[in-house]
């Protein structure tokens, strides 16, 4: 039989084989990555000419520091617009991650060099940004060499001047990178005070002044960056603020999307309950007040002022709660923690590449992947196309690079504007319709000119549709997940449908209420009201849609269509904002805004609720 270091060698064999397939798989994939948005509004802005237009087109617009967008112009200069060209660095520098991870765990504890490469060969969050060309990756690879250096200086419990000096470059380097690093830079200054104050300031003076010198630059820029505030509604975004629950949620996030929680649950009463004293031990400490600090700022922040609290600009604090882990893990012995670490491994793999389906769920974009699906089609197959995500500088570099010249693609001012597209849509002659990332209301619309569905796809990234005039014989549900069978009746929301006569008296002659649980919504869920007459309409009426809180009456979200024809259709998308509601009723009120007053005749009006992109919204849960 084998002995126990023939076991132990066989875990770390085991160990390093599953981490490097992975970290080849990253590689194998570098044809396969396509941009993202974010990548493509980078790349848009790389067309810039001279200093001063990098700066005031490229940089301050982005409200990030100016590294990666200067990466991101160079390399557009040198390679062109290659996904290839610009996100292989990105994946060399994640491959370089794992490195410096293990590096760092093993500074801290012998074995916990296994539980951090476990983290960044892995686990989901980091495998999903690892190609991207954007902040996080390289802004890791900064934290990683940055916590690396303070750790080693303080185990030696000295600080030459040039540590301090590599220190202040790292610490420039990430705080150009994100603001967010930035954050985590000056989170840390009171502890390397801390650490290192049995030794002579003078190095700790002059890493502080250095940095600080090099900065002050850059601080009239970052001046007007912080201007946007955030990217919630109000600064013209996207972004809910965030509902406490997400602290929670995000620590989930990071210890790997799903059953790994457990994992880490498990191995912390059992420490909790065995040795509770190493909880304030001073490494657990550190790691915590990195975490805490950077996490309760971005999300106060977000609360109070404007959002910013995503999973993706909080991965530099996350590293505080893996250093926390690795100080409590101190009750382990060094095999010990490479079995637990073992276990992580496995079941980061499993989920990220099984459950999540990395590949090919999350390595296709909505962009290039719809272009390439049009270039598949022939002027024989009579085809018309509407993509509703597209842009101005995403249609013409996707049309260059997948040929679709030959199809009738509706653009960018058809896609933005309700009664264009009705317009677009009533003028094609084409036997199908292809569309791509709609809106659930904008594929109701689309359904009353192609109302037979011929193919639809959907994944993680991917949401089309293929659409016919013809009746067909392989006739699909356009939208599956469409819960208004489902929905539970009584006290809770029903779908309902409405006649009623508008008289013209007042502006506002029709609204309906239903009343709703908060707890049968989801994020990501989708509304949608329909409104027909039985005449035509002045398209200066208006069909809305809003969630009010039952007892104070807040706004919570609203959206407005005009009357095209005769028809209205609503969309309204069920947004982080439903975990503040805190389960308290809400008021869903459907009705029409007849601002001139006009007299019409019936008008039937119907709601309906539908669970919008399910693979879409499973990314995080």
């Amino acid at each position: 039989m084998w002995g126990f270091k023939s076991k132990i060698s066989l875990f770390k064999t085991l160990f390093w084989l599953i981490a490097l397939l992975g970290l080849v798989f990253r590689v194998l994939l570098l044809p396969s990555y396509q941009f993202s948005y974010d990548e493509l509004s980078a790349l848009e802005r790389a067309t810039c000419m001279g200093w001063n237009d990098f700066w005031n087109r490229c940089v301050i617009p982005d409200a990030h520091p100016f590294l990666m967008q200067a990466y991101t112009v160079l390399w557009v200069k040198l390679w062109g617009f290659s996904s290839i060209a610009l996100k292989a660095p990105l994946v060399i520098l994640s491959l370089l991650n794992v490195y410096l991870a293990f590096k760092l765990g093993e500074r801290l504890q012998k074995g916990g060099g296994y539980l951090m490469a476990a983290f960044f060969s892995a686990s989901f969050i980091i495998v999903f940004h690892a190609p991207l060309a954007r902040m996080y990756t390289p802004g890791l690879t900064f934290t990683l060499l940055l916590l690396g250096l303070l750790v080693s200086c303080w185990q030696a419990k000295t600080i030459t001047k040039k540590a301090a000096f590599t220190a202040s470059v790292i610490a420039w380097l990430l705080s150009v990178t994100h603001h967010m690093g930035a954050l985590l830079v000056i989170t840390l200054l009171p502890l390397v005070e801390f650490a290192f104050r049995y030794v002579t300031l003078k190095p700790i003076f002059w890493l502080i002044m250095f940095f600080c010198l090099m900065y002050l630059p850059l601080l009239p820029v970052t001046w007007m960056q912080f201007q946007h505030s955030g990217i919630g509604p109000e600064q013209g975004g996207w972004l809910d603020a965030p509902h406490w629950t997400q602290l929670y949620k995000w620590i989930q996030v990071w210890l790997g999307t799903g059953y790994c929680t457990g994992v880490f649950v498990i191995v912390f009463v059992w420490i909790l309950w065995k040795h509770p004293k190493i909880l304030i031990s001073k490494m657990a400490l550190f790691g915590l007040y990195v975490f805490f600090i950077n996490l309760f700022i971005i999300y106060f922040y977000s609360v109070y002022r404007a959002p910013v609290f995503q999973y993706s600009v909080l991965m530099f604090s996350g590293i505080g709660l893996l250093v926390f882990w690795i100080g409590i893990m101190r009750v382990f012995s060094q095999n010990v923690l490479l079995v637990i670490s073992f276990i992580i491994l496995c079941v980061f793999s499993i989920q990220t590449y099984g459950v999540k389906s990395y590949y090919p769920q999350h390595v296709e974009s909505a962009y290039e992947h719809s272009y390439k699906t049009l270039a598949g089609f022939n002027k024989a197959d009579s085809t018309s196309a509407l993509i509703c995500n597209t842009e101005p500088f995403i249609h013409k570099l996707m049309s260059k690079k997948c040929s679709v010249q030959h199809l009738s693609l509706a653009s960018y001012e058809v896609v933005k504007s309700v009664v264009k597209t009705e317009q677009w849509l009533s003028e094609q002659n084409s036997k199908q319709l292809f569309l791509a990332s709609p809106f659930p209301d904008q594929l109701i619309r689309a359904l009353t000119h192609y109302p037979h569905v011929l193919y639809h796809h959907e994944t993680a990234t991917v949401n089309e549709y293929l659409l016919t005039k013809s009746p067909v014989t392989t006739q699909q549900t356009p939208y599956c997940t469409i819960l208004k069978d489902q929905w539970p009746h009584s006290k809770y929301f029903i779908s309902k449908s409405v006649d009623t006569m508008l008289s013209g008296e007042t502006e506002f002659p029709f609204t309906i209420y239903n009343r709703s649980l908060v707890s049968n919504f989801k994020e990501g869920d989708v509304l949608v009201v329909k409104a027909t007459s039985s005449a035509t309409v002045s398209n200066d009426m208006e069909l809305c849609l809003v969630i009010q809180s039952d007892s104070s009456k807040n706004t919570w979200a609203y959206n407005a269509r005009p009357f095209i024809g005769n028809t209205s259709v609503t969309g309204l998308y069920i947004g982080s904002w439903i975990h503040r509601m805190n389960k308290k009723p809400a008021v869903v009120s459907a009705y029409i805004w007849n601002r001139k007053r006009k007299k019409i005749k019936t008008v039937r009006c119907s709601v309906e609720w539908i669970r919008y992109w399910p693979e879409h919204w499973k990314i995080w849960h």
